[in-house]
């Protein structure tokens, strides 16, 4: 049987990360400079479009030796199903932010709870005693004219001498309570971060160069070769 390549199988149309891009939340998305057109055009012409298919390829070719839609598209999912995570936790180390120059990084939290409470009560009382007294006095008179008499005379003399007695014996209390609270959290932080010395800030920085110079959809290439290509062509 012909020898198959991957380039013959795939119509125009159908990218793999374009496909995968379209079914599927990729690590890489938000970067908008990362499109799966220009993915698949790097997959395709400089990396594995010249590799031969793999059986699972071959198997679902048609009469026409090409891949059917809805085949194409399951071998796809195939691929996300099995590298998605990896894919996922890569771009965590390849966008992580970190100083090249410090190999220790170190917070210690303390939290300081405080609360205090008083608390006042009691009750003032006033009392009020005493009496109030009303003294009214005097004479009342009548006068009557004698018969024959031009001057009248006395007729009647009543004399008034009342005293009223009030008593008031009064007690008046308020009940007074207060009550400060005061509680909260003193948060204080120390960081200590920086070279402890198990290696020198010359080999961080290259460890940090290599870091970048590796390139994260090579790495995807490969795992999307173990899918339609062999390792050999």
């Amino acid at each position: 049987m012909k020898e198959i390549r991957l380039s013959e199988v795939l119509t125009p149309t159908q990218g793999i990360f374009t496909q995968i891009m379209t079914a599927h939340e990729v690590p890489w998305a938000e970067d908008t400079t990362i499109t799966g057109e220009l993915l698949d055009f790097e997959y395709m012409f400089n990396q594995s479009g010249d590799k031969l298919i793999s059986p699972a390829v071959l198997k679902n070719l048609n009469d026409d030796k090409e891949l059917e839609t809805a085949d194409f598209n399951k071998l796809c999912d195939v691929a996300f199903m099995m590298y998605g995570k990896r894919w996922a936790r890569l771009w965590e180390i390849l966008t992580a932010e970190f100083n090249p120059l410090e190999n220790y990084d170190m917070s210690e939290i303390k939290y300081i709870d405080h609360g205090h409470v008083e608390t006042n009560s009691g009750t003032d009382t006033t009392n009020r005693t005493g009496t109030d007294t009303v003294t009214h006095t005097g004479d009342t008179e009548a006068e009557v004219s004698a018969l024959n008499s031009s001057t009248y005379q006395d007729s009647a003399k009543n004399t008034q001498n009342t005293t009223d007695l009030d008593t008031r014996n009064m007690s008046d209390a308020l009940v007074h309570g207060h009550i400060l609270t005061n509680s909260g959290r003193d948060t204080e932080t120390l960081t200590r971060s920086g070279n402890i010395g198990v290696t020198t800030s010359q080999q961080m920085a290259q460890s940090s160069l290599d870091l970048w110079k590796w390139n994260y959809f090579y790495d995807i290439f490969r795992d999307i070769d173990s899918i339609f290509t062999i390792t050999t062509y």
